[in-house]
């Protein structure tokens, strides 16, 4: 597991073994601060 703070944005980057696959899949989770809700996030997942 990664995690970055860059320009305000909160980006965790994580792996996931697909076992059905066997692969690793690549995760991103980006999260940030938002006038409405307070906090926003996008999941980003990948094969």
């Amino acid at each position: 597991m990664a995690a970055l703070f860059y320009k305000d944005f909160v980006i965790i980057a994580t792996g996931q073994f697909d076992k059905e696959r066997e692969l690793w899949m690549p995760v991103a989770d980006i999260s940030w601060h938002s006038a409405a809700t307070a906090r926003e996030s996008h999941i980003i997942t990948d094969s």
